[in-house]
């Protein structure tokens, strides 16, 4: 009777040291794979050094944008909004009404971009153009070329290769 204790113990620890073939070894990531942005190709529309000046610019672009994009925060002229959306992650900064005259200023590659109002910008999840558009006296002037638009409202695309 004393080998029967001793043989149920080496069986449990035999079927202890066993794992199932199915089970996966990490758990899936519930976000999907990861991008890592300074793999993903780029426009090279904003390259070549220009100024947009705007009451309102809005820009839209793929996961990368975030690493070609900044803004100046002014907390007193200022306000400073980011959010994931259905549509991306959105940031945005507004004038305060109550700042008076604010030029918000923010730069996108080489175009320096200054609104009156408010500069959004959306990265999509999606790899897709990066479409600017400036609305509210929009001004467009080239720093080398000396090329210059005028319009109630301009819009820019940079395709991205593919």
């Amino acid at each position: 009777m004393t080998n029967l204790p001793i043989s149920c113990l080496c069986l449990a620890l035999l079927a202890a040291c066993g794992s199932s073939p199915d089970a996966p070894e990490t758990p899936a990531d519930p976000a999907g794979p990861r991008v890592d942005v300074d793999e993903l190709k780029w426009t090279n529309a904003f390259l070549e050094p220009a100024n947009l000046i705007a009451d309102e610019i809005v820009i839209e672009g793929p996961p990368a944008l975030r690493t070609h994009m900044l803004a100046r925060q002014d907390s007193e002229g200022a306000t400073y909004t980011a959010q994931t959306t259905a549509k991306g992650f959105l940031q945005e900064l507004r004038a305060k009404p109550e700042a008076g005259y604010v030029e918000l200023q923010a730069q996108l590659d080489s175009w320096k971009l200054v609104a009156f109002r408010r500069i959004t910008w959306l990265e999509r999840p999606a790899v897709g153009p990066v479409v600017i558009q400036a609305t509210g006296g929009a001004s467009w002037q080239g720093v080398g070329n000396g090329a210059e638009k005028r319009e109630e409202v301009l819009q820019f695309r940079g395709e991205i290769e593919r």
